[in-house]
């Protein structure tokens, strides 16, 4: 009861108006009820060098033909307030003219070795080295990207160590990854947790590296968890008194947490190789999805406690408005049963923030769409995401986190914070927005800020026509408060998009900085080169901010003001060509913190002419530099955007002008037209259809003296997914079968190696298990025996197809993975084979009797095209078998018909109303479900927008759950869109007359 007693506390004393933090009184003279349990590691000792293990191979995977799912369980949150407001407050809209820098580091990092999802990747940055960690595999790469060792299983870590954290058993063990590099110590920490259950128990296994080499030797530890609760999604902060840890806690066979758990590890001992104990607290479900602290930089003050922090989404019920919980972690060593966790385990503090919605499709794991299929992704929204990051100043110290909110009708953005203490617990919360730029969703995100107080934020990004991407936005430390006023800039642009069911996506990123600098950012996430069921690849990227800097440093302030002294919000200060920048706030002033000495300051804002200034910085000091900036004329722009590939129907489209402030402008859903009215000079157009399988076209507009018109038409992706087209297949222009049980004629393998390549017999009796029949060819490692590895290509004949305006590759495919740097890859040529282009790269597993359909546009009109089949693979790496090669033509037809757009209103109020559905009478088949346009002024939302096959007049119903449904009578056009707007009416009480009065008698 002691918990709930204070968890009334705690709302009953908060304040109507919300308050930077609201601290939870505690009796001074009492102790705390609530005990810790405090456990020796069950084992320890001292590892090999990791350089001079060898990766284990876990039988229990090998030649897996589906992904093995090793989720995070969802926290079971509901929506059970119905006053609690839907979408989020303080929603950036629109790109600022600022982007974050180039990154100086890309590389890859390790791929679905284990054919498992979703990947958990993480990864941390040392001196010398960065290691990363995905569920399974774990590697460690220089600066350049060059890969030093691995990948390697994450249980190789144990070898010879024994026990749950050495043995490996599907699906739910060894899993959760999890490094970070301790700065103070120059020593690494990786991590997982092992969950074997029974009398085994749950277990968390960590190594310690022995010195600042993460491929020498490390301390490993076991340590029991709990002998029941399962430690699910363990995260863990770095802090001078202890390693700690937040799990989120489970039982086999139980739906929903049964609590929470937090965890201290005896650092000081685990550094030295020493026997380790843990301190540990059990807390109610309610407070599952903790996060822990996690020191960068400079350390905090003596004797601060860990700050372990959840948000509150009062759609849940808990707490009556939106806020962050946090609790302060003292440990013990000398006694460590005395530890304290919050106030008795209740928070020791709550933050209220601004309103947020973190009920995205209802948590459900199936919430942000992709390019090119109907499989969604799971938004993670039910908790933060990782890490808390926290950096100390001297004067302040700073934590950044974030999670994702939904702005408006299930899109995602990423809600963050920085909070800001003086004392080790006078937290509140200095800062917070909402970022969601434009209409693609973005999320697991990861945040971190650097010695100079810039903050950089690395997320995923996806839409219905774009296809999950690894994209970094900041801030620097004088843009306005709340707005990360450094736009994105995209890692990594993924191709592909991820059809598991479920979603799993992500799990967690990494952003990290860099210790030798402390300025730069280093992050790591997932995304797909092409389409598949799991077969995810992951990203390495860093960049710095020019104005970081450890060493002598100052200020430059000023104002930017239009003729008249009238300030310009909004307005970019940029350093140097092109440099780094900040934006102005709606006084017009401006901030930036740069090395001491001369820079060259240069103001600009969208439709002004830039104006540029040279400043000396002093060293601690500031310098002031205003700016008046001359209006530039504008003229209008305006045209129409419509289907190109047949249908030829105008199309509902936005077109985002690079700087432009205000966000995006739309075209008229009925008509394809749009007008804006721009400045004279160059700007960038990006043309993009809300309506899916369009491909976007970009152009460069050059503003002169007069108005112009600008047309576009937008064509089908090759996909041929959009509505109201349809597919094709001609006769095949090659077709291989491979039924000679020898190399096909025009055919050749060509085998890098000496140890074989490609072979169309069954030297292993595999059978076809491609789906098709008959013989097959193969190249298979197996069959090559220990210590062999084998890199070969099959190659097909010269192609013609210079008739062929839209070639698809077809072939039956089994492709088995088991190899630490093998892949099997797609390439074309169009000189005949005197250079490739890749087209499909796979580093797992695909499932067997698989029909592979591969576009390869750039062979279209081509008459000396080649095909490549590459398979390269270490020992034992397994195979690859193909079957029923060929080259078809694949056409994407119109199909007659045509759209049917509008709105559905509330025939009351006259709002739009989402999520009700329009439905051809006549094709009952053939209905939509509207939505919101947050982004649209012109356009309200409950908008819809569908492909009728049937023209002419016909009767089209829109209906609503507690509406009455209307049905009208539309006359449509073939290839045009014809509008449509349904009033549903409702029910609704009036009072005649408007009050009434009655005195009951008395007796």
């Amino acid at each position: 009861m002691a918990v709930l007693a204070a968890l009334a506390l705690l709302v009953g004393g908060l304040p109507a108006a919300a308050k930077p933090a609201d601290e939870v009184p505690a009796a001074p003279a009492a102790k705390p009820t609530a005990k810790a349990e405090v456990r020796q590691a069950v084992k320890h000792d001292r590892s090999p060098k990791l350089r001079d293990i060898s990766g284990k191979r876990a039988g229990s995977e090998r030649g897996s033909a589906k992904a093995s799912v090793r989720p995070a369980r969802s926290l079971e949150r509901a929506a059970v307030n119905p006053s609690a407001k839907e979408g989020s407050d303080q929603v950036q809209r629109g790109f600022t003219a600022s982007r974050v820098p180039e990154f100086t580091a890309t590389f890859e990092g390790v791929g679905n070795v284990a054919g498992v999802l979703p990947p958990d990747t993480n990864g941390d940055v040392g001196p010398n080295h960065y290691v990363q960690m995905v569920n399974l595999h774990y590697a460690v790469y220089d600066k350049s990207g060059t890969k030093l060792l691995g990948p390697l299983p994450t249980n190789s870590l144990w070898a010879g160590f024994g026990g749950p954290c050495e043995t490996r058993t599907a699906p739910y063990h060894n899993s959760g990854p999890v490094v970070l590099y301790d700065e103070a110590a120059d020593r690494w920490m990786l991590t997982q947790f092992s969950l074997p259950g029974g009398s085994i128990g749950m277990h968390q296994c960590i190594a310690i590296s022995q010195t600042g080499d993460p491929t020498g030797a490390f301390y490993r530890y076991d340590f029991l968890y709990h002998q029941t609760r399962q430690n699910d999604s363990a995260k863990l902060g770095i802090w001078p008194d202890a390693y700690y840890m937040s799990a989120n806690e489970f039982t086999p066979n139980v739906i929903g947490g049964v609590g929470a758990g937090a965890v201290a590890f005896e650092r000081e001992k685990m550094l030295a190789g020493q026997p380790a104990r843990m301190v540990y607290f059990h807390l109610d479900p309610e407070f599952a999805g903790m996060l822990p602290s996690d020191v960068e930089g400079q350390a905090p003050p003596p004797g601060a406690p860990n700050p372990f922090i959840k948000f509150n989404d009062d759609a849940s019920g808990i707490l009556p408005t939106d806020r962050l919980l946090m609790w302060d972690f003292h440990v013990d060593w000398a006694d460590p049963a005395e530890s304290t966790f919050g106030n008795d385990l209740a928070p020791s503090r709550s933050m209220e923030t601004a309103p947020f919605d973190s009920n995205l499709c209802f948590y459900s794991r199936g919430c942000i769409p992709q390019q090119g299929t109907t499989a969604r992704l799971d938004a993670v929204a039910d908790r933060l995401m990782y890490r808390a990051a926290y950096r100390n100043f001297g004067d302040h110290a700073s934590i950044v986190l974030n999670h994702a909110v939904d702005v408006g009708g299930d899109h995602a953005g990423v809600r963050w914070y920085e909070l800001r203490s003086t004392t080790p617990t006078d937290w509140a919360i200095h800062q917070q927005g909402t970022y969601a730029p434009d209409a693609e969703n973005r999320w697991m995100a990861s945040a971190a800020m650097d010695v100079s107080g810039n903050i950089a934020m690395g997320y995923s990004a996806s839409s219905s026509t774009s296809y999950p991407s690894i994209r970094v936005a900041g801030r620097l430390a004088g843009d306005p408060l709340g707005q990360l006023g450094q736009s994105e800039r995209t890692l990594i642009a993924g191709t592909g998009a991820q059809t598991h069911n479920p979603g799993l996506w992500g799990g967690y990123s990494s952003m990290s900085v860099d210790p030798t600098d402390g300025c730069t950012f280093w992050f790591t996430s997932e995304y797909l080169a092409q389409t598949s069921d799991a077969g995810w690849q992951t990203r390495i990227g860093a960049m710095k901010f020019p104005n970081c800097t450890a060493g002598p440093w100052g200020g430059v302030t000023g104002k930017v003001t239009k003729a008249g002294g009238v300030a310009i919000a909004g307005a970019t200060v940029r350093v140097g060509g092109g440099g780094s920048g900040t934006i102005t706030d709606d006084q017009g002033g401006y901030k930036l913190t740069l090395p001491a000495g001369q820079h060259e300051v240069t103001a600009s804002a969208y439709g002004y002419a830039s104006k540029t200034a040279t400043v000396t910085v002093p060293d601690g000091g500031a310098v002031t530099a205003n700016f008046t900036l001359d209006a530039v004329p504008s003229r209008k722009v305006s045209g129409v955007v419509k289907d190109g590939s047949g249908h030829g129907w105008p199309l509902y489209a936005r077109i985002d002008v690079a700087g432009k402030p205000g966000g995006p402008v739309f075209t008229d859903p009925a008509t394809g037209a749009y007008s804006v009215d721009l400045p004279q000079g160059e700007h960038g157009l990006t043309v993009k259809a809300m309506y899916r399988s369009y491909q976007q076209a970009t152009t460069q507009v050059t503003v002169g003296d007069s108005n112009q018109v600008r047309n576009f038409d937008l064509a089908v992706e090759t996909t041929c997914n959009a509505a109201g087209y349809k597919s094709s297949y001609s006769e095949p222009v090659l077709s291989e079968q491979f039924e000679s049980g020898d190399t096909p004629a025009g055919w050749s393998v060509v085998n890098t190696t000496p140890n074989g390549g490609w072979v169309f017999t069954d030297p292993r009796n595999h059978g076809n298990l491609t789906g098709g029949t008959g013989k097959y060819a193969i190249a298979d490692t197996d069959y090559n025996g220990p210590g062999k590895l084998m890199d070969t290509a099959l190659i097909t004949p010269a192609i013609d197809l210079s008739a062929v305006p839209a070639p698809l590759l077809r072939f039956n495919s089994d492709y088995r993975h088991f190899s630490f740097n093998g892949f099997a890859e797609v390439d074309v040529s169009v000189d005949g084979g005197t250079t490739w282009t890749n087209v499909a790269h796979w580093t797992s597993t695909r499932p067997f009797q698989r029909l592979e359909e591969i576009s390869v546009p750039q062979a279209a009109g081509k008459s000396n095209v080649r095909i490549r089949f590459r398979y390269q693979a270490t020992p034992w790496g397994l195979w690859w078998e193909l079957d029923n090669v060929s080259i078809v033509n694949r056409p994407c037809n119109p199909i007659p018909g045509g759209l049917v757009v509008g709105r559905v209103l509330d025939g009351n109020t006259g709002t739009g109303l989402n999520r009700a559905t329009v439905t051809s009478v006549d094709q009952p088949a053939e209905k939509a479900e509207t939505g919101p346009t947050p982004d649209d002024a012109n356009l309200g939302d409950g908008f819809y927008w569908m492909f009728s096959t049937l023209t002419g007049n016909h009767p089209f119903t829109g209906a609503r759950r507690k509406y009455q449904s209307a049905t009208s009578t539309v006359d449509v056009a073939a290839d045009r869109a014809t509008r449509a707007d349904f009033t549903l009416k409702a029910g609704r009480l009036t009072l005649t007359p408007p009050s009434v009065e009655s005195s009951p008698t008395p007796g």
